[in-house]
């Protein structure tokens, strides 16, 4: 009893770059650890952001990590540290709380600016360089169709 679950509300900005590096406040309830629970993590897409750092009891910070997508979840989770601990009414306390999914978070859409070349043989093969932005982290797999 009285172990309760992170829960996230609203994230402060709503999008970033796909290569990652944003700082993102994250404002919620019961962010920070507590009853034997460690230091929060903080997740963005499933993907653990670089940092998490606690600025007070419901606001964190998350370092985006590099990814694509929209309406991603920023999730929050906390980790039992000792896993014989025991809850005020002696039972075991879950190994980890987690905040629940949500739709807050989305990478830049990419953008194109130039094709080059801009013609090609109507019987395919011609091999084109696109210049943009937001095209994704390298490790990213993407296709192009034209």
């Amino acid at each position: 009893e009285g172990v309760m679950e992170p829960e996230v509300l609203t994230i402060q900005p709503f999008h970033g770059p796909p290569t990652g590096g944003v700082l993102v406040t994250i404002h919620g309830h019961n962010l920070r650890s507590s009853h034997g629970y460690g230091n929060p993590t903080a997740f963005v897409g499933g993907v653990t952001c670089n940092e998490t750092t606690v600025i007070e009891q419901d606001e964190l910070t998350c370092i985006t990590p590099p990814g694509i997508g929209g309406r991603l979840s920023v999730r929050v989770v906390l980790r039992l540290m000792d896993p014989e601990e025991r809850g005020l009414d002696g039972k075991k306390l879950p190994s980890s709380l987690r905040s629940k999914d949500n739709t807050l978070f989305s990478y830049d859409e990419p953008t194109v600016d130039v094709v080059v070349p801009e013609h090609g043989r109507t019987s395919g093969g011609t091999l084109v360089t696109v210049h943009g932005s937001n095209f994704g982290p390298v490790e990213a797999e993407g296709q192009v169709v034209v």
